[in-house]
């Protein structure tokens, strides 16, 4: 990866990378079709960022290219790899403090495409974002994540294309600092019990509850 970036002002940058990567099959594409190679990918991105002490702020365009792109063709229940495929969009993220609230907001603007075929990548949205607020009441963090997506294009059980809504989910979390090393968290993810997929066919855990114990020695 190669990467710079320039300031503009005081608090503001612009910056951009250049990077190369690659992913293996797995072992379950491999044992459907054992012809499935790597696949390969070149980034470019630029953006700016904004800086001071209480805000971070992001805005970046994107654009990868990825040749031998590795895909489920839904058709004969094998991987296969489609040649080339490209995904551009803009991302923005920004973290704040508002009224004693710590905020972090996302979003992605995509457009996944397979470029050799001519049509969109199949179980991707073209836009999601999340928006998390947290506050610290005494010695406990509590908080609440919203997470919304688009619809996204797949293929049913009779291999037909079909279109998967739109989503949104809720999580809410609380988590304290029981000493030095150690954290208690817990969370409820799926808050509302959404019923939604992402992949056309396929159930997604509903409402559940989490509670783990942190250890990180000093």
């Amino acid at each position: 990866m190669l990467g710079g970036g320039y300031k503009l002002f005081d608090h503001l940058k612009i910056n951009g990378t250049l990077s190369t990567g690659f992913r293996a099959p797995t072992p379950f594409d491999v044992l459907r079709s054992p012809s499935t190679v790597s696949e390969t990918s070149r980034s470019q991105e630029v953006g700016l960022t904004y800086s001071d002490s209480k805000n971070l702020a992001k805005l970046a365009y994107f654009n990868t290219t990825i040749n031998n792109a590795i895909v489920y063709d839904d058709t004969n229940d094998t991987s296969s790899n489609v040649g080339k495929a490209r995904n551009k969009g803009i991302e923005a993220n920004l973290r704040t403090n508002f009224a004693g609230n710590s905020l972090k907001m996302a979003f992605v603007q995509q457009d996944p495409w397979n470029v050799t075929d001519g049509i969109a990548l199949k179980r991707r949205a073209k836009q999601y974002g999340s928006f998390d607020i947290s506050r610290s009441l005494k010695s406990v963090n509590v908080g609440a994540k919203f997470y919304a997506s688009s619809r996204r294009e797949d293929y049913d059980l009779s291999y037909k294309t079909v279109v998967t809504s739109g989503y949104s989910t809720w999580s809410l979390y609380a988590f304290s600092k029981l000493d030095s090393e150690l954290t208690a968290r817990i969370k409820l993810e799926n808050a509302f019990n959404r019923n939604y997929e992402l992949a056309s066919g396929y159930n997604t855990p509903g409402r559940g509850i989490y509670a783990t114990l942190q250890y990180q020695p000093k």
